[in-house]
C-alpha cells in the first residue's frame, strides 16, 4: 500500500515539474463580500467561487483607499472591483466526475486596475473539489508556488496579469447556460395529387340499366325456342322501345310492369288463343 502512495504522489510531482510557473485569473467582483467596517484601516472580505473548473473560498484582508470605507463597496456596485488569484496548474477530479483547479497560492484585489494591498490570505476548498486527493494536491501547490509569493505582485508578472484582467470569471461564466438544440425543421409534406371527380350516376338509373340488359339476354334466350310462335320482331321492338323510355323518360304506368318477359309472352298467348276461339266461333 505505501509503495502505491508513494507512486501516486510521485506521479503527481512529476505532473507539477512540468509547468509549476504560477498563472493568474480574474474573478468579478459581484462574488466579493467586504466587511463595512474597518478594523486597522482593512476590510475583512471573502471570495466565494463555485462553478465550471473552480470550487472554493479565499478570505483575507485588504485596505481601505484613503481609509473611506465606501470607496471598494461602491466600486464593487459599479462593476469597477474584481480580484486576481495566482495559482499553480492542479488539477483535480471532484467527486461529481469534473475536473478542478485546486492549486491556488495567493490573491489581490484591483479596483479601476490598481492594486489595493491586500494580506492574510488563505484559501479553503469545498465541495464537489474538496475531498482528501484534492485537498493534497492543493497543499502541494502550495509549496512548490511559495518561492513564487514575493515577488508576485512587483510588476514581474505585469503582462500576464492585464491579460487574465480582461475577462474576469462571474456568475454567468462560472455557471453557462447549456446551448439550446438546433432546431429540425420538418419539411412540409407536398400535396397529395387532387382525385378526378367521380362520374354523376344516381342508383335509380343504375339499377334500371342492369335491369334492362337481363331483359334483353332472357328474351335472346327465348328466340331459340322452337315452340315459341310469337313474332321475335315485334317483341324485340317492344323491349327496346321500353329501354328507351326507362332510361331517357319516365315511363308510363304498365299494368304489366311487374310480369316477367316469359310471364309476359305466356299472357299475349292466352290473349292470341282467345281471340283465335273468338273468330272460329264466328266463322261457325
Amino acid at each position: 500500500m505505501k509503495r502505491i502512495i508513494l507512486f501516486l504522489f510521485m506521479a503527481v510531482m512529476a505532473a507539477f515539474a512540468q509547468d509549476q510557473t504560477p498563472q493568474f485569473q480574474a474573478f468579478s467582483g459581484e462574488l466579493m463580500k467586504i466587511s463595512d467596517q474597518i478594523k486597522g484601516g482593512y476590510h475583512r472580505f471573502a471570495l466565494q467561487v463555485k462553478g465550471e473548473g473552480w470550487a472554493f473560498e479565499a478570505q483575507g484582508e485588504v485596505k481601505a483607499p484613503a481609509g473611506d470605507p465606501y470607496v471598494l463597496i461602491d466600486g464593487i456596485l459599479d462593476g469597477e472591483v474584481y480580484v486576481m488569484v495566482a495559482y499553480i496548474p492542479a488539477m483535480a477530479a471532484g467527486t461529481n466526475g469534473k475536473d478542478y483547479q485546486v492549486g491556488m497560492i495567493d490573491a489581490m484585489v484591483y479596483l479601476e486596475d490598481e492594486a489595493v494591498e491586500t494580506r492574510k490570505v488563505k484559501f479553503k476548498l469545498v465541495a464537489p473539489a474538496n475531498d482528501e486527493w484534492a485537498v493534497g494536491m492543493a497543499r502541494d501547490a502550495a509549496e512548490i508556488g511559495a518561492p513564487f509569493l514575493p515577488t508576485l505582485w512587483n510588476g514581474s508578472r505585469d503582462v500576464e496579469i492585464v491579460r487574465a484582467a480582461a475577462v474576469p470569471l462571474d456568475k454567468e461564466g462560472l455557471n453557462p447556460k447549456p446551448k439550446p438544440k438546433p432546431v429540425v425543421k420538418k419539411e412540409t409534406p407536398a400535396a397529395a395529387p387532387a382525385a378526378a371527380p367521380a362520374a354523376e350516376t344516381t342508383a335509380d338509373t343504375t339499377v334500371t340499366k342492369k335491369r334492362v340488359v337481363r331483359k334483353v339476354k332472357k328474351a335472346n334466350t327465348e328466340e331459340a325456342a322452337p315452340a315459341d310462335t310469337t313474332p321475335k320482331k315485334k317483341v324485340v321492338k317492344r323491349v327496346v322501345r321500353k329501354k328507351k323510355t326507362v332510361v331517357e323518360e319516365a315511363p308510363e304506368e304498365d299494368p304489366d310492369a311487374g310480369l316477367t318477359i316469359r310471364e309476359k309472352r305466356q299472357k299475349a298467348l292466352r290473349e292470341k288463343r282467345q281471340k283465335a276461339a273468338q273468330l272460329s266461333d264466328t266463322e261457325e
